[in-house]
Order: structure tokens, then C-alpha cells, then sequence
């Protein structure tokens, strides 16, 4: 069979959806619809590009690979919008440092959610019923 080229979970719909969200959001804030299409287009291509990466690793399925899964996906989208955004370098590895801090928070609060749902969800051990 082989293996997928990039992570089986990449959809044309996510890669839409992604393009679709993303140009909302910047005419809601302000920006030219521009540069909301190529930050999604570029985040989705950052995104495929550290799934391939992580396939030719051997990386498997939702595999964590620590700023191979948030560099490119906030690298490129960054670089891209510089067509529509005065964004320096500085402005742009400020963007790929706040986004890899944001992940990371994001992964611990996730990990102490499922730890704090798990004890929700404990049940005591019936004892004597037969």
C-alpha cells in the first residue's frame, strides 16, 4: 500500500474551509480579502509541508513533532501577507514565536482538560453486587 504523502486527514474541504475562514476574517478586521485568501492558502500549504516532512520521518498518524507542527504553519501565511502588510523579519519571527507559544499553551490547557474530564467521568468500583 505504501504511505500517504501527507497525513490521511487532509481534505480539499479543509483546505477550502481554510481559505474561506480566513478571507472572512480579514474583511471583518479591516484587511483586503487578499490577504486573508493568502494566509489561509499559505497556513494550509505550511501545514502539508510539515506533514510531509513528518511522513518521511516516521512520524505517525497525529504525531507531534515539537516547531516542525507550528513553524511552517505560521512561517509561510507570514511571508505571504507581506504583499498586503508592512511585516518586517522581526514582525515575522515575532508571529512564528507567538503562534508556537500559543500552541503550546493550547496543547497543555487540551492535556489538563482530558486529565480533568477523565476524573468527571470516574466511577467508583461496585463491590458485592452479584
Amino acid at each position: 500500500m505504501g504511505i500517504h504523502c501527507l497525513a490521511a486527514r487532509k481534505t480539499w474541504r479543509g483546505l477550502v474551509a481554510a481559505i474561506v475562514l480566513a478571507t472572512c476574517a480579514s474583511v471583518l478586521i479591516g484587511l483586503r480579502w487578499q490577504a486573508g485568501a493568502f494566509a489561509g492558502a499559505f497556513a494550509m500549504a505550511g501545514d502539508c509541508l510539515s506533514s510531509f516532512i513528518k511522513r518521511r520521518q516516521g512520524v505517525g498518524p497525529s504525531g507531534k513533532s515539537l516547531g516542525l507542527d507550528q513553524v511552517p504553519e505560521s512561517l509561510l501565511p507570514a511571508f505571504a501577507c507581506q504583499l498586503y502588510l508592512p511585516l518586517g523579519y522581526f514582525d515575522i519571527a515575532a508571529v512564528v514565536l507567538l503562534f508556537f507559544i500559543g500552541q503550546m499553551c493550547y496543547h497543555v490547557c487540551l492535556s489538563g482538560l482530558v486529565c480533568v474530564t477523565s476524573l468527571i467521568d470516574w466511577r467508583p468500583a461496585r463491590v458485592g453486587v452479584g
